[in-house]
C-alpha cells in the first residue's frame, strides 16, 4: 500500500489544500461539461425525428429535399460540434489534473495512490480491450451520411441551387467537427501518456 503520511509543514499543508480545492472546482466543472454532453444526443434524435414528420407534412416539391437533407446536415452537425467541444474541455480539465496537479499533490503526500479512476480506464485502453479513437466515430458517422445524402441527390437527376450551396457548407462544418475531434483525441493522449512514475505498477499491484 503506498503511504498515507500527511506533510508536517504548515506551508505544505495549507498548499495541499490549495490544490484540494483546485481539484474539486475542477471535477465540479467536468461533472458539468459531462452532463450537458449527455444532453446533446436525445436532442440529435428528437431533431432527426421531427425532420421526418415535416417531410412526411410538406407536398411534394423540387426544394423540399435538397433543403430539408442540407439544413438537417448542417444543424445536426452543429449539435455535434457543441458535443465534441463539450467533451474536449471535459479533456482538457483531466489533462490539467493529470498532467499537472497530481504531480504537485505527489510530491507533497510523497505517495501515488490516488485519484485511480482516468490511470486504471488508460491502462484498460492500452490492453486493447478499449477503442483509443472512439472520438472519431462521430465524424466518421457524419461522412458516412453526408456521402449517403449526396449520392442520393445525385441519383434524383433533380439538383437544384440548394444543392450547390448546402453540399459545400455540409462539407465545411464537416471540416471543422472532425479537426475538434481530433483535437480531443489529442488532448485524451497527451494526460495518457503524462502517467506519473510508479503509477501504473501501483495499479497493476493491486489488481
Amino acid at each position: 500500500m503506498a503511504s498515507s503520511s500527511v506533510p508536517k509543514d504548515a506551508s505544505n499543508v495549507s498548499l495541499l489544500q490549495v490544490h484540494m480545492n483546485e481539484y474539486q472546482a475542477l471535477f465540479t466543472r467536468s461533472t458539468y461539461f459531462i452532463t450537458l454532453s449527455s444532453s446533446v444526443w436525445p436532442l440529435v434524435i428528437l431533431y432527426l425525428t421531427l425532420v421526418v414528420l415535416v417531410w412526411n407534412l410538406l407536398p411534394q416539391s423540387d426544394w423540399r429535399s435538397p433543403v430539408l437533407t442540407w439544413t438537417s446536415g448542417i444543424v445536426v452537425q452543429v449539435m455535434l460540434f457543441v458535443w465534441v467541444s463539450l467533451v474536449l474541455e471535459s479533456y482538457t480539465i483531466t489533462l490539467c489534473i493529470e498532467k499537472y496537479l497530481r504531480p504537485l499533490v505527489q510530491e507533497l503526500v510523497q505517495a501515488v495512490g490516488f485519484w485511480l479512476y482516468e490511470p486504471l480506464q488508460t491502462l484498460r485502453r492500452r490492453s486493447g480491450r478499449f477503442a483509443t479513437w472512439w472520438e472519431f466515430a462521430v465524424p466518421v458517422g457524419m461522412f458516412w451520411g453526408l456521402l449517403a445524402a449526396t449520392l442520393i441527390r445525385i441519383s434524383s437527376h433533380r439538383l437544384v441551387v440548394w444543392d450547390y450551396v448546402g453540399l459545400p457548407f455540409n462539407l465545411g462544418v464537416f471540416v471543422v467537427l472532425s479537426l475538434y475531434s481530433l483535437t480531443a483525441v489529442k488532448t485524451r493522449h497527451a494526460w495518457e501518456d503524462a502517467e506519473p512514475k510508479g503509477l501504473k505498477s501501483f495499479i497493476t499491484d493491486g489488481a
